[in-house]
């Protein structure tokens, strides 16, 4: 199947001073078709990992 999306050493960190680390550096290869689910306890960012790209 073909690749429909590839994230290649995405992360996400907020704040200035001391940082908090939301996705530490991560590779993602999805294919067309395929289901992804994200998991995480309520306040883990889940909507703002989604949005990240």
């Amino acid at each position: 199947m073909e690749t429909f999306v590839r994230l290649c050493g995405a992360e996400k960190t907020y704040g200035t001073g001391v940082r908090t680390v939301g996705l530490h550096p991560t590779d993602l290869e999805l294919r067309r078709g395929e289901l992804v689910v994200v998991l995480g306890p309520s306040g883990s960012s889940r909507c703002a990992r989604s949005s990240a790209t």
